[in-house]
């Protein structure tokens, strides 16, 4: 609640998107294996570094993550994807988070972001709320893509703060 209430700015800096997607993934795949669920991972190796805190970021990404395998029930597929896109000749850092789950019905999905507004048991409703205050925070978006039966994609979009050149953490 504190962190909604008054976030931190955190540590912004150039972070390596990908170096970050990969740990989360590390730390989920048992999580992923226990609960029956797919886990795929695919980096862009041409991906911007981004000017984002990376303890913030880390929680945007297994905000999403969780979501999407509490979302997969009873097991499917999760899929973490990054891609190098061009906006106005700038390049931005695309992440994908793509679930099998059962998609986002049209009463929920205008509510999504709102705080305090959770369809979970026992959610607080501010995981997304504060995610997309981090994102917005730093520049980026988060839009969501959904299809009723076939899966919900959380895509997070932030500049480019520089070009990579080498591995930054």
């Amino acid at each position: 609640f504190l962190d909604y209430a008054k976030p931190s700015k955190g540590d912004p800096r150039p972070t390596d998107v990908n170096l970050a997607l990969d740990r989360t993934a590390h730390f989920i795949r048992p999580e992923c294996q226990a609960v029956g669920t797919e886990l795929t991972v695919e980096l862009d190796p041409e991906l911007p570094l981004v000017r984002i805190d990376l303890e913030q970021f880390r929680q945007v990404l297994l905000n999403l993550t969780q979501n999407a395998l509490q979302a997969m029930e009873g097991g499917g597929s999760l899929r973490l994807e990054t891609a190098r896109v061009m906006r106005a000749g700038e390049a931005w850092a695309e992440i994908a988070v793509r679930d099998t789950g059962p998609g986002i019905t049209d009463d929920v999905l205008p509510k999504l972001f709102v705080p305090f507004v959770t369809t979970k048991e026992r959610g607080t409703g501010l995981g997304l709320a504060l995610s997309q205050r981090i994102i917005a925070a730093a520049g980026g978006r988060i839009l969501v893509r959904t299809r009723l039966g076939k899966g919900t994609t959380f895509l997070v979009r932030l500049p480019g703060s520089v070009e990579r050149t080498s591995r930054v953490e």
